[in-house]
């Protein structure tokens, strides 16, 4: 790979570097990040470009911008056929914010100035059409390990999963409800304005890296509801102070407003983690005990979820009672 790099680049590659599930060499002025190009395309990429370069010439620079090769393209062809592209970031960052509240309204902040709409990666107002997809497709898994159960051969994850998929896709119906509800109330402010957020928040953003294909073009709710999901599935009942302390620097900075704040509990009750963990185990093929127990986990702590939902909800409530109440919460 090496070799390729310096036939089609202009980097003086040093070496590669350690980092979990990335290809990364060190270049004199920072670091680049081999990606397959199989799945992109030039004008996926450009676009890329553009908006990590906007973010670097902000501060963020962690962020890593697609290269042109230097035979004029992002995309190259490799070794036995291979397709890749390379990103360049100037540091690999060690925890220079510590508390992602602060980090994440910094980040916000910087992508609200962007001057353009991206094609390829906005998802701004967009939930309900991706949601009812991805209902659909765990409907159709259901019927499809329904289908394949046999008394003595189902994986014991397959049951499990089907005892409890009914209760998931009842709380994605749910939710869509909600943010419909939640989409006809206009009370915003300048904050409702798309910024670039994260797929999914973890890996954090402020550690390591930020690669292009991570980040979509949203509302900040969807950063914020994904770290609170992140904090409540890991510490369960630990996590609420969590929450309060990443909120509260948060806003410091960028005061959410009663859209905003519907958002982050549309999208919390939206049950991205089962679904989530549902691609992952079938993209992977794979049923052992330990997807089971990881699935077996995340029920246990549903109930603990719920409670943090309904803390921060509370909070919210005594601060503006005009936020609506979720009576089925």
């Amino acid at each position: 790979m090496i070799e390729d790099l310096g036939r089609y680049y202009s980097f003086r590659v040093k070496g590669k570097v350690r980092y979990p599930e990335l290809d990364v060499y060190r270049v004199d002025e920072g670091y680049i990040i081999v990606r397959s190009g199989k799945h992109i395309t030039e004008q996926m990429l450009y676009e890329q470009y553009m908006v990590t370069s906007f973010l670097q010439q902000r501060g963020f620079s962690h962020v890593a911008v697609p290269v042109y090769s230097d035979i004029g393209s992002f995309l190259v062809h490799v070794e036995r056929g291979k397709i890749i592209y390379i990103c360049f970031a100037k540091e690999r960052l060690e925890d220079e914010y510590k508390d992602m509240g602060s980090f994440l309204a910094h980040f916000h902040e910087a992508g609200r100035t962007y001057p353009y709409t991206p094609e390829f990666i906005n998802r701004y107002g967009k939930w309900k059409q991706y949601w009812e997809q991805m209902i659909d497709q765990v409907e159709q898994t259901k019927e499809d390990l329904i289908n394949q159960m046999d008394s003595s051969k189902t994986e014991p994850w397959k049951r499990l999963w089907i005892e409890t998929c009914f209760y998931y896709i009842g709380l994605g119906e749910n939710a869509l409800q909600f943010l419909s509800e939640s989409e006809r109330d206009q009370r915003l402010t300048w904050m409702d304005q798309p910024v670039f957020a994260m797929k999914r928040i973890f890996p954090f953003p402020n550690r390591g890296f930020i690669l292009p294909f991570q980040m979509v073009h949203d509302h900040p709710a969807r950063d914020l509801a994904e770290l609170f999901r992140y904090f409540t599935l890991r510490k369960g009942k630990r996590a609420f102070p969590y929450i309060r302390h990443a909120l509260r620097n948060y806003e410091g900075k960028r005061s959410l407003s009663v859209f905003g704040k519907r958002l982050v509990f549309s999208r919390l009750l939206f049950p991205v983690h089962f679904i989530d963990h549902t691609k992952k185990v079938l993209a992977n093929g794979q049923f052992s005990s330990r997807e089971y127990k990881e699935l077996e986990r995340m029920l246990r702590l549903q109930s603990t979820y719920e409670q943090c939902l309904k803390d921060l909800h509370e909070e919210w409530f005594q601060e503006d009672p005009s936020i609506p109440r979720i009576s089925w919460l």
